[in-house]
């Protein structure tokens, strides 16, 4: 009979024992969850930085751009004026404008480069404040995961002490 009443208080420790073991275990798993789910808010501000920086090196480019563009045009200008060209008609006016057809291109591809960029910064900062979400749910779940597994090993724990206890009463009987 005492080794049935220590088995029993062993049981009941065990049982105690494996419900906080679960327990801690779904705290170290959120904890984890939540270091994780703080790197991704972070990576979503780094890629919101990084959007910004974009956009003004789009806008620092495109200017520099333009600035070309425009030297291009008075040089072309000045060169055709120099060889007595009238550079206000004719296949001297149609350089020029072609030209600055040329720059209008160059500068709308700095910008629709600079643009996809932004977009892709933008893109991956959304994702991450998804997988910040994602992992701080994922948190709570393990959270709630090792709480039930805790309350399930006390229940079983608890279970098994129930079914020594008939056992011995059938065996009085």
């Amino acid at each position: 009979m005492a080794v049935a009443l220590s088995a029993m208080g062993l049981t009941a420790i065990g049982a105690h024992q494996g419900q906080r073991g679960y327990e801690m275990m779904g705290e170290a798993e959120q904890r984890a969850s939540q270091y994780q789910a703080a790197v991704a808010r972070n990576n979503a501000v780094i890629a919101g930085y990084n959007a910004d920086y974009a956009a003004s090196v789009g806008d620092v480019e495109s200017g520099a751009q333009i600035q070309k563009s425009i030297s291009a045009a008075g040089a072309t200008r000045a060169a055709q004026a120099d060889k007595g060209l009238d550079v206000n008609t004719g296949s001297a006016k149609a350089v020029q404008e072609s030209g600055a057809y040329l720059a209008e291109i160059d500068a709308g591809l700095i910008r629709a480069s600079t643009l996809k960029k932004i977009w892709n910064y933008k893109t991956q900062q959304t994702e991450e404040e998804a997988k910040a979400g994602l992992y701080e749910m994922q948190g709570r779940n393990q959270l709630m995961a090792g709480r039930i597994k805790g309350r399930a090993s006390l229940i079983s724990g608890y279970t098994s002490i129930a079914n020594q206890i008939q056992k011995m009463g059938e065996s009085f009987v």
